[in-house]
Parts: structure tokens; C-alpha cells; sequence
């Protein structure tokens, strides 16, 4: 979107993306948490535009991305739970 919006032409985006985590966290063993400790994620682009120009949108992008916004700060989350009775 943001490629299209700058004239910046892309021939082709993929994004690797990586976590690191400690899996004694998940199973609760040790004192550990459960979450993710880094997050990297490899952006590989084929683009007949310049450097700066592709860094331009990533940046953009990045900027107002929610998955990235995700990481970045802390979300309120909400659990709501229907349990539904079945007869025996």
C-alpha cells in the first residue's frame, strides 16, 4: 500500500519473520516467561528503486503497521469466555 501510495515500485516482498523463546516458560517449569524474548523479522525485496526509496517505505510501513505496533507497546487484552451446558 504504502509502495503504491510513494510510486515506489515493488516486484516482489517477503518477510521472514523469527522468535526467540524459552519453552520451560509454556510448560511452566521454572520461573521463567512464557512469551517471546526477541523478535526479528528479514525483509528481501526485488525492486528497480533505490535503496533509499525501498528504506522509505519499509520505514512508512513500519510506522504505522498494528502487527508491529503490537510488539512495541503494551496491549490491554480481554478475555470473554460463553460456556455453553450440554445435557447428559
Amino acid at each position: 500500500m504504502w509502495a503504491a501510495q510513494l510510486n515506489v515500485p515493488l516486484h516482489q516482498v517477503a518477510v521472514e519473520v523469527q522468535a526467540d523463546t524459552d519453552l520451560r516458560g509454556m510448560y511452566g517449569v521454572d520461573d521463567i516467561p512464557a512469551g517471546y524474548s526477541a523478535v526479528r523479522y528479514i525483509v528481501s525485496v526485488r525492486s528497480p528503486a533505490s535503496q533509499e526509496a525501498i528504506l522509505r517505505v519499509l520505514d512508512i510501513a513500519e510506522a504505522h503497521s498494528p502487527y508491529v505496533d503490537v510488539f512495541r507497546r503494551p496491549q490491554v487484552l480481554q478475555r470473554h469466555l460463553h460456556i455453553i451446558a450440554e445435557q447428559e
